[in-house]
């Protein structure tokens, strides 16, 4: 995939529509793909940490979430499309999930939160399986477990939100 360097990450140079065509090609691939949705807050903060830079280009897709981040590429002479917000990016990706009636876990949020968009995400996209919730409040020391749980339910799209 081609990419820009900004700061040190590599942004793929996609718009809306190859992003969308990118993810659904990670469905079909053996093992586990990334993608991330940085904007320019982020892109600055892994520029001053070398390790979030690392895990950061360790994805499989580094979308363009905020327009500074667009900006940015323009500045430094390899303009990038379009803006790919992260959320408008998701809910395009369900509207796949749903139609290959594939499953998602949902990691983040508040406790309750995760469940009750599951419930309107079942609603609004037929066909789309919800694998599980869980909230991100969690303790370090529990990871194990909730990445226990989230392998136990063998989701084809984790999506997490748990912030930046």
């Amino acid at each position: 995939m081609d990419y820009i360097n900004i700061l040190g990450v590599k942004v793929s140079k996609v718009n809306m529509k190859s992003a969308v065509e990118k993810a659904t090609e990670m469905l079909s691939t053996d093992g586990l793909s990334m993608i991330f949705t940085p904007n320019s807050e982020i892109l600055l903060y892994a520029s001053n940490h070398p390790e979030y830079t690392e895990v950061l280009n360790k994805a499989d897709m580094i979308v363009p979430d905020g327009i500074g981040v667009v900006y940015g590429s323009k500045i430094l002479g390899d303009k990038l499309e379009e803006r790919v917000a992260g959320f408008d990016l998701v809910a395009k990706f369900f509207e796949v999930l749903a139609e290959k009636g594939k499953s998602v876990y949902l990691l983040g949020a508040k406790p309750s939160v995760a469940e009750t968009a599951a419930e309107k995400l079942a609603e609004k996209y037929p066909g789309l399986k919800i694998a599980g919730t869980h909230d991100g409040y969690f303790k370090e020391e529990d990871d194990e477990k909730v990445i226990e749980e989230i392998n136990k339910t063998s989701p084809d799209f984790l999506m997490v939100c748990i912030g930046f």
